[in-house]
């Protein structure tokens, strides 16, 4: 048989690279796992929360409160100091928890359908 698997062939050598890549993926599995228990007991500890948000509650508020009175989203991005896409993501945050507080369900824009004629 002339079929390959990740370059290694059928024949003895090939065997050896075979089960030589099983072994290798064992230790790395473990490895993996390992890492993934460790963390966990990181975050019950408390030590492993995640980067710190760019605004406070009350900034957000701030920002949310501005944009709705139609300030633009490139002048606030330059005044608080973060990309415009900061201000994007902090924007779908707010209708996401908006939703959640109405308990409406939150449809993305591109799942809705266009009322245009086609």
């Amino acid at each position: 048989m002339g079929d390959f698997f990740l370059g290694v062939g059928c024949g003895t050598g090939g065997a050896f690279e075979f089960k030589l890549l099983g072994e290798l993926e064992e230790i790395g599995g473990g490895v993996r796992e390992r890492q993934r228990e460790g963390i966990e007991l990181a975050k019950r500890a408390g030590a492993y929360k995640g980067r710190k948000r760019k605004f406070s509650p009350e900034r957000t508020a701030e920002l949310s409160r501005r944009l709705a009175e139609g300030e633009e989203k490139t002048s606030l991005a330059r005044e608080f100091g973060v990309n415009r896409a900061t201000i994007y993501r902090y924007v779908g945050w707010a209708a996401i928890e908006a939703a959640a507080v109405a308990k409406k369900p939150m449809i993305p824009k591109r799942a809705r359908s266009s009322s245009r004629a086609r």
